[in-house]
């Protein structure tokens, strides 16, 4: 799955996408200052890398391995590393990490209560596990992503992580992008819908066709590949009008 929507590619992905994802990163790294992290679901692990500069110490995981090879051919640093490794079962000692970062990976995982307890043994006391995920109310594509075993609403998320952690903060990703505003017409989610009742391909924005650019155009005249990264808000307010929720979770 490199180069999907599910695993980002910097060489493919839209803009959209790519300031979405790097927005996350830009507010996990003033929790990665001087400490040892791991990225679990790395992917082809820029993220991880961008991590890497303020870290003492960054591993990125991933299970598949075609995308940790890609990873690791193209990104290197003296104090990171890129494991392929199922999140579940991580091959790392108690307490060994300050900082886990875990985005758009929860909700891939049918075992989510093991994959939490993992993480949370791989941290130390007052270790910090920031984690994202589509929200489930607002999210324009919630439901149809056949990749997904579930979805969080934000009361979900935070009572779900509550009984993990002793403090946890949700927080709200949402886009001023003028085009992702096509995406939330209920007509929109009606035809998506339909296609993933009738087991049709999603055209999801990760693969925009012609067809999606000109109506993207015609509706809001403007283009997801013309997203800017400054239109990418993450804040506390507002979690009825974001897309992805982010939990900021204390051990």
């Amino acid at each position: 799955m490199v180069g999907t929507h599910e695993r980002l590619s910097l060489a493919t992905a839209p803009a959209y996408w790519y300031y979405e994802h790097k927005a996350r990163y830009e507010f996990s790294k003033r929790f990665a200052r001087d400490k040892r992290i791991i990225d679990i679901g790395c992917g082809t692990g820029y993220g991880t890398l961008y991590l890497a500069q303020v870290a003492s110490w960054a591993v990125g995981i991933d299970i598949d391995k075609e995308t940790i090879c890609q990873a690791e051919k193209q990104y290197q640093k003296e104090n990171l590393q890129f494991v392929v490794m199922d999140g579940i079962k991580l091959a790392f000692p108690d307490s060994i990490f300050d900082f886990v970062c875990s985005f758009e990976v929860i909700e891939h995982i049918e075992k989510q209560k093991e994959y939490i307890c993992e993480i949370k043994r791989t941290l130390r006391n007052n270790g910090i596990l920031m984690i994202s995920t589509p929200n489930r109310i607002t999210h324009p594509f919630a439901g149809l992503n056949p990749h997904h075993y579930k979805e969080f609403s934000p009361g979900e998320f935070e009572s779900f992580l509550s009984s993990f952690f002793r403090e946890v903060e949700i927080y709200g990703e949402r886009s001023e992008t003028k085009a992702m505003r096509l995406y939330h017409f209920p007509i929109m989610r009606m035809i998506f819908g339909l296609m993933a009742l009738l087991g049709l391909k999603l055209l999801v924005p990760s693969s925009l066709t012609r067809v999606q650019r000109l109506v993207e155009e015609l509706a809001t005249g403007h283009l997801l590949n013309e997203a800017k990264p400054e239109e990418f808000r993450i804040s506390k307010g507002g979690l009825d009008q974001s897309d992805t929720l982010v939990a900021v979770c204390v051990k």
